[in-house]
This record gives structure tokens, C-alpha cells and sequence, in this order.
């Protein structure tokens, strides 16, 4: 559900889904910008540079890390997964724009 909303509302946006079983795999095989997962079960953080772990339960908090900086925010919506790629997009097309 949470991919085809990005699908469709941030078309330009690589996106791959799978299962959580293989998520660290999927993160070395692709290594992507952001990764964004359900942190059930006391799950860690997946060795990516930006991810957001979605609670199972809304009520709890959403925890995030964009680049190193890491925080929780409430109530975990699309809203905030939307913001949270733009964040990573706008901050990590600066860092592969070469210069001359």
C-alpha cells in the first residue's frame, strides 16, 4: 500500500519492495538512498544512510534517520514518508552533482 502510493505520487522515485526476512540483503544489493521498513519486534536499523521504521502500532512513534541524523516523530503518516524522500533527494542530489 505504502509503495503504490509513493509510485504514484513520486513517479521519478526508484522503488523496490520485498520482504522483511531480506532486508539487509536487499540494502547491500541495491544500496539505496533511503530504505523504509517496519521496525516490529525490536528490528535494528538497516545499514542504509537515510530510513524511516514504521511501527506496526500508528500510535507509536515513526523513527527516522536522514543521512546520520536521527529522530522519532509522531504519528507516522504518507505526509511524513513523502517529506522524508524529499528530504533525502534534495540533500543527496547536491552530493552527486560534479563539478568542473
Amino acid at each position: 500500500m505504502i509503495a503504490g502510493a509513493i509510485e504514484i505520487l513520486r513517479p521519478e522515485v526508484e522503488l523496490a519492495s520485498g520482504d522483511l526476512a531480506r532486508l539487509d540483503e536487499m540494502v547491500r544489493e541495491m544500496s539505496p538512498d533511503l530504505v523504509i521498513y517496519s521496525c516490529s519486534g525490536g528490528r535494528s536499523p538497516p545499514g542504509a544512510p537515510s530510513w524511516i521504521g514504521l511501527p506496526l502500532d500508528p500510535l507509536l512513534p515513526a523513527e527516522v534517520c536522514v543521512l546520520g541524523e536521527r529522530s522519532e516523530r509522531p504519528n507516522p503518516t504518507l505526509d511524513l514518508i513523502l517529506r522524508t524522500i524529499d528530504e533525502v533527494r534534495s540533500r543527496t542530489e547536491g552530493e552527486n552533482v560534479q563539478h568542473d
